[in-house]
């Protein structure tokens, strides 16, 4: 596991140097052929080259991949592969990793819906999901399950149901 991680944060600043930059002010945005279509590690996101040229779906890929990264997406996917390489052993760890990365694309993906249309997004979810490349320390664009995502998407969230929940928490 600690040559995996190794390999992988070698594999993603590769990435990094021989891709074309372009700098913001809240991140730096490389296009590279292998970062397909999206995905940020730290403050960077990577964006396939057939990406950029795509107005609408790169400024919504890069608005979700944005969230990921305000709000320190990244830290949490270290400090789990930090706990796998010392609890190898425990099954829980692998399953808590998986629905870290759920949570985080949810997430992100309800903020990226309060500003762009739902139909269009989930479209645009659909369209990427064929792409297989990953690398695992990173937040890809399409990742977890396309369904549960959408599903997520489209559910409605009621005040009377989350103050029931936390009614219920309570005690």
């Amino acid at each position: 596991l600690i040559m995996r991680l190794t390999i992988s944060l070698f594999r993603i600043f590769m990435m990094k140097r021989e891709a074309l930059k372009e700098d913001s002010d809240t991140l730096t945005l490389y296009v590279h052929p292998l970062a397909a279509p999206a995905f940020s590690f730290m403050r960077y996101v990577f964006i396939h080259p057939d990406l950029k040229n795509d107005g609408s779906g790169k400024s919504v890929v890069v608005q979700h991949e944005r969230c990921h990264i305000r709000q320190g997406h990244t830290y949490d996917i270290l400090f789990v592969e930090l706990v796998k390489i010392i609890f190898w052993f425990n099954p829980v760890v692998y399953l808590i990793k998986k629905e870290l990365v759920a949570v985080h694309e949810f997430i992100a993906d309800r903020q990226v819906a309060t500003h762009v249309n739902r139909e269009h997004y989930s479209n645009l979810l659909i369209s990427f999901a064929q792409n297989k490349y990953k690398i695992n320390l990173t937040h890809a664009f399409v990742r977890i399950p396309l369904k549960s995502r959408i599903v997520q998407l489209f559910r409605k969230r009621s005040a009377h149901w989350q103050l029931s929940r936390l009614l219920f928490a309570l005690p």
